[in-house]
């Protein structure tokens, strides 16, 4: 794979898309299948509680912005 080579920043950068999504997934539905609350369901009642959401609102915003500018500004 041309992308990959022998850098190994790209293969990390893939296991932690992969591994996030897979765990969101998991739990999502063990928890749908067990009763529980689903993380996201858990995160759309954040975004609708006074307090709770526009904190999730720009945390959710300030992660990507965050990173975005280590990459950019600082990854030089």
């Amino acid at each position: 794979m041309k992308g990959v080579g022998g850098d190994s920043a790209v293969l990390a950068w893939i296991g932690i898309a992969v591994g996030i999504f897979a765990y969101v997934l998991a739990y999502d539905l063990w928890a749908h299948y067990s009763g529980h609350l689903t993380m996201t369901s858990q995160f759309r009642k954040w975004l609708t509680e006074p307090v709770m959401g526009p904190l999730m609102f720009g945390l959710w915003v300030a992660v990507p912005v965050a990173l975005t500018y280590h990459f950019i500004v600082k990854g030089r």
